[in-house]
């Protein structure tokens, strides 16, 4: 990193353009080959690092999701994780049909944008604040940090993010490019980069109140007033700019799901905005070496540097602030403002959506401090290096070569690059040990190669697969949700056989059901006589806990029948099967009908034709489990 003393811009000025044209262009030339490299490291260091991982969690269900839909726009519309994101949909979508689940196409897309928005920054920087030898270094820092590598490793936050990040890159760079030539025809583009960026990725909001501020603190110049009028002069571009951005977060207030929104008192928006810069932005400055901090069966891990590395972190960051201060006194603090402003705004708008259900992991969890970066980039950049002179822009070859610098000066930034790049690399290396630690691409290779040896479609039981395969929570996490992916077909609880279930490593096994609540005997071999048009409600003996349960009738009956069935909690709340509530039943079977989350204290079974006559000879809620070899 080049720590010269750089003047403010004057001398600079009175350069003249015969002698700095070809010493700008040459330097100019230095500059993108030195960040040829710096994209190809960068390139290679995420592939690799996020090549150790694989599908997980959220990916799988949601491209699940996708596999049964067809790509209309209430697919597109639906909410994703409470999040209107139709990007990332459409994402979803033509990855499961470009090949199911190989994941080459995930991390060609996320390396591809990255490297893209590292590109981006690099102009933005240069057209900030010129040729200059800082823009590496700040590139380099930026292009490994532990933040960028961590918070778009998993798919499901990565397919947003990054493709995020690099349109607001570009809609800063259409700004200023913008507020060089004044062209409406700029502004306008600007405008749907930035409603682009929203829809990508919410949390990139920010960039909204990003551009005024560069607006208002650098681009613009004299007393607060004469600010305020520029920007008032301006009003068709501005308006141009937030006419889509404003029709974008319509989209996202009116399709996405309030779940989990709640007001965030004064003391935890401070909790959160402290934390998330002690233990998270401030020591990603620099770089590491990073501790990270996990549960069982979580391969996202969290921020969780010691203390010493906190303490580094708020050390490299003064460093940096008092650098600035060096080169162009005082006002290199006004730099400031714009990056932590947006990472204030930030994590505030993700309290209020997530902190009831997450509390403060919200200020240690990468992928919510991910939009930060940029942000920080540029502010450094800002701070240690003048503004660019804006009236020479339109003059090509105009732009003066950049000052030299001291030597010693040079190596020691050069060197501190170079540490806290090492740093990084270690940081990153970490997390990425811990992400190929997910036993999903075994667990899914192992059910993909017992259901093809099978030879003939396989009868299963359609259990929820295991927790650290796919959580719960989700909604497509059933042994059918992931044989879509596999494109291997099934049976599911086929009364014909006994059906196989799946182990929690993903092979085959014999199962037994296991009864958790039963109708009491009724002392009869009938057991519970449905006969004619009616409604039945069938106690069990004790009510069931909640949990995903399948409910077995073993029945029979002279001639098949369809009847419907429910199942009741104590409050009289309702559950359907998940195959839905009607059911066609043979004359002689054990029926296994898979129940949503649920706590049943009884069966309802509802007739509506007078030529029912069903014995229901045990009526089980339970689950199956493995028959030991």
């Amino acid at each position: 990193m080049d720590t010269s003393d750089v003047s403010a811009g004057t001398h600079a000025a009175e350069v003249d353009d015969t002698t700095a044209g070809p010493v700008a262009r040459h330097a100019r030339t230095d500059l993108r080959r030195a960040l040829v490299l710096i994209v190809a490291a960068q390139g290679a260091w995420t592939w690799w690092a996020l090549s150790q991982g694989w599908f997980l969690q959220a990916d799988l269900s949601n491209m699940a999701d996708g596999a049964k839909r067809s790509l209309s726009w209430h697919y597109l519309s639906q909410p994703l994780g409470g999040h209107f994101a139709p990007i990332n949909r459409f994402v979803y979508w033509v990855v499961d049909r470009s090949g199911h689940l190989d994941y080459t196409y995930t991390v060609v897309f996320r390396v591809g944008a990255q490297v893209a928005a590292t590109v981006l920054l690099y102009l933005v920087l240069i057209e900030l604040v010129g040729q200059r030898r800082l823009v590496l270094g700040i590139v380099l820092v930026y292009g490994f940090n532990p933040i960028l590598l961590a918070g778009g490793a998993w798919f499901t936050s990565g397919i947003g993010l990054i493709p995020a990040q690099a349109l607001a890159l570009g809609t800063v760079l259409a700004f200023l490019h913008y507020d060089r030539e004044r062209s409406l025809r700029l502004a306008v583009i600007t405008g749907v980069l930035l409603a682009l960026t929203v829809l990508a990725a919410d949390q990139w909001v920010v960039t909204a109140p990003a551009i005024v501020l560069l607006a208002f603190v650098h681009l613009y110049s004299g007393s607060l007033r004469e600010r305020v009028v520029e920007l008032a002069r301006q009003w068709r571009a501005w308006l141009a700019m937030l006419l889509p951005f404003s029709a974008a977060l319509v989209g996202l207030v009116s399709f996405s799901e309030s779940t989990g929104a709640a007001r965030l008192s004064a003391n935890h928006a401070y909790d959160l905005v402290r934390e998330s810069w002690l233990k998270t932005i401030g020591p990603s400055i620099a770089g590491g070496p990073w501790r990270w901090i996990n549960g069982d069966g979580i391969y996202i891990s969290f921020s969780g540097p010691a203390d010493w590395m906190v303490l580094l972190g708020q050390f490299v960051a003064g460093v940096i602030v008092l650098l600035g201060v060096r080169r162009r006194g005082l006002r290199s603090l006004t730099a400031w403002i714009m990056p932590v402003a947006c990472a204030v705004i930030g994590i505030l708008i993700i309290g209020v959506g997530r902190y009831s259900t997450y509390g403060i992991l919200l200020a240690i969890t990468p992928r919510y401090l991910h939009q930060a970066l940029v942000w920080f980039a540029i502010g450094a950049a800002l701070a240690l290096a003048p503004l660019r002179e804006r009236r020479a822009l339109a003059v090509p070859g105009a732009e003066p070569a950049e000052p030299r610098s001291d030597h010693l000066q040079a190596w020691l930034g050069a060197a501190a690059v170079a540490l806290i790049v090492i740093a990084s690399l270690v940081s990153g290396a970490r997390f990425a040990d811990q992400l190929g630690r997910s036993p999903v691409r075994d667990y899914m290779a192992n059910l993909e190669t017992g259901i093809r040896s099978q030879g003939t479609p396989v009868n299963l039981w359609n259990t929820a697969v295991p927790q650290s395969v796919i959580s719960t929570i989700e909604p497509s996490h059933r042994i059918s949700d992931v044989l879509k992916l596999l494109d291997v077909s099934a049976r599911f609880d086929d009364p014909h056989s006994a059906p196989m279930i799946v182990t929690n490593d993903g092979h085959l096994a014999k199962a037994t059901f296991v009864q958790a609540a039963a109708a009491p005997d009724t002392g009869t071999p009938c057991g519970t006589f449905i006969h004619g048009k009616g409604t039945w409600t069938i106690r069990l003996d004790h009510p069931a806990h909640a949990a995903e349960w399948f409910l077995r009738l073993e029945l029979y009956q002279s001639q098949p029948s369809t009847v419907r069935i429910e199942a009741v909690d104590a409050a009289g709340d309702v559950a359907r099967p998940i195959t839905g509530a009607d059911v066609q039943l043979g004359r002689l079977e054990a029926r296994n009908l898979a129940l949503p989350l649920f706590a049943p204290s009884a069966i309802r079974v509802q007739s509506s034709s007078a030529a029912t006559n069903l014995c229901l000879s045990h009526v089980l809620v339970g689950g199956p489990f493995p028959v030991a070899s």
